[in-house]
């Protein structure tokens, strides 16, 4: 199993796992309820996150996530992860997958 997606909002992380699952993609949520952690454990670590259960599909369902952010924002703009290079909207100011910061907030 590989994570591909996390965030502190479990409706997002469900979301993507359908978009993902559409895919023909099995993949589980973690940490839906590790929330009463947070002050023990950084609060990114209890985040509920997304993995696909083949790490052979982690590509192909971080391709299919990051189209689905950009078609989602269509209008609106975007910015690259100086870390790894994905493309995520501008609502994040942290990289879901590599957990880089947006340096630039214009």
């Amino acid at each position: 199993m590989k994570a591909i997606f996390s965030s502190p909002h479990l409706f997002l992380v469900n979301h993507y796992k359908n978009i993902v699952e559409s895919n023909d993609i099995v993949c589980v949520i973690r940490n839906t309820f590790l929330s009463g952690a947070v002050g023990e454990l950084p609060p990114t670590e209890v985040w509920p996150s997304l993995w696909v259960v083949d790490a052979d599909d982690y590509e192909r369902a971080s391709k299919i996530i990051t189209l689905a952010m950009v078609e989602f924002n269509a209008d609106g703009p975007t910015w690259v992860c100086e870390g790894c290079g994905e493309v995520l909207i501008l609502q994040f100011s942290e990289c879901w997958k590599c957990g880089g910061l947006r340096h630039n907030l214009d």
